[in-house]
């Protein structure tokens, strides 16, 4: 069964010529293959004999690995210009996107802004802001790290 309906699931067979998605085993264990998001459920096993009967449930959950992307990888800004550093994260379930720096969560301040697409952007450009950034995409099966590197170029141009 699954989410309570039963399934139609063939025997496996001994040639091995027909491969199907879902089969049943000769131990009576249920083989998935090429497991893919859409099988995620409740799946339920059911045992008859002549004493009675049993069920047990198992939920089956399904996770895609976490790939992050990250641009630039290393930059070169002016003085009291706009950086901005992109982050993007792919995975199942989706991951949390967060910024670090010195080894600490980056929070919103009046120059540094966390967007919710995984941007992170720093107005006016300061010399101690060169350095490594770290993007780091968690969801509850594994966390994924990426480090970019800003540079400062030239001073900062004041007007008289």
């Amino acid at each position: 069964y699954k989410e309570r309906q039963q399934l139609q699931v063939p025997d496996a067979m001994s040639s091995g010529l027909i491969v199907r998605k879902v089969e049943r085993l000769p131990d009576q264990s249920l083989l998935i293959r090429k497991v893919r998001l859409e099988d995620q459920g409740l799946y339920t096993c059911r045992a008859i004999n002549d004493f009675g009967q049993d069920m047990k449930d198992l939920q089956l959950e399904i996770f895609d690995s976490i790939k992050v992307d990250i641009y630039p990888i290393n930059r070169i800004y002016q003085l009291g210009f706009t950086a901005k550093l992109q982050c993007r994260a792919t995975g199942y379930p989706l991951p949390r996107i967060t910024w670090m720096r010195n080894n600490l969560p980056l929070v919103n301040t009046t120059r540094i802004k966390l967007q919710n697409d995984g941007s992170l952007i720093i107005h006016p450009y300061k010399r101690e802001d060169a350095g490594p950034y770290v993007c780091n995409a968690t969801n509850k099966k594994e966390s994924v790290t990426q480090v970019a590197y800003l540079e400062v170029k030239g001073n900062l141009m004041t007007f008289q």
